[in-house]
């Protein structure tokens, strides 16, 4: 009998193990489409494509671009993706986040056009993060809802440049930072 339970427990141990839940640690944030910090912050980025070229052209492996996504599913998804050529306003991208409510295979290698883009960044050697607007934007999204930033997060909002303005904040004027 107390072999029964030994394997019992010992089987119920594997199958924790091999079937947990492998989730993410923190849930995706749900934005408004309407939220006023979202809206600047993704009319910043628009506002600054020649800054991302310029960039672009001295860093050409460090370029990303964020851009709508349309799902199988009927839902559009803003995605992540390593630029891999620019030709003229033309993108060739790969995607590197993957969609949520996307089913089934999906070709990563995609094209889009310079205005397509929702946010951008560039990461300069030796610097912080250029451009992510949006990330930015959820960061300050994300402390207004919940207080303040896990350490996970934390991290990566330092690893952004922030440009200051006297006397004024991103939130109260939606300006570039």
């Amino acid at each position: 009998m107390i072999y029964i339970l030994v394997g019992l427990f010992i089987f119920l141990g594997v199958c924790f193990f091999f079937f947990r839940s492998t989730g993410p640690k923190i849930m995706p944030l749900e934005i408004n489409k309407d939220n006023p910090t979202m809206i600047a912050a993704i009319k910043n980025a628009k506002n600054s494509l020649d800054e991302f070229k310029k960039l672009l052209n001295l860093y050409p492996k460090e370029g990303h671009v964020k851009v709508p996504f349309l799902t199988n599913s009927g839902e559009t998804e803003f995605l992540w993706g390593d630029v891999t050529k620019i030709m003229n306003s033309d993108l060739d991208i790969f995607l590197t986040t993957p969609p949520i409510t996307h089913y089934g295979k999906m070709d990563r290698n995609v094209k889009y056009s310079l205005n397509d883009i929702v946010d951008w960044t560039v990461t300069v050697p030796d610097e912080k993060i250029k451009g992510g607007f949006t990330m930015k934007a959820m960061f300050e999204i994300y402390i207004d809802k919940y207080g303040e930033l896990p350490e996970i997060l934390l991290q990566e909002k330092n690893m952004y440049e922030y440009k200051t303005l006297p006397n004024t904040t991103y939130k109260q004027y939606g300006l570039q930072v």
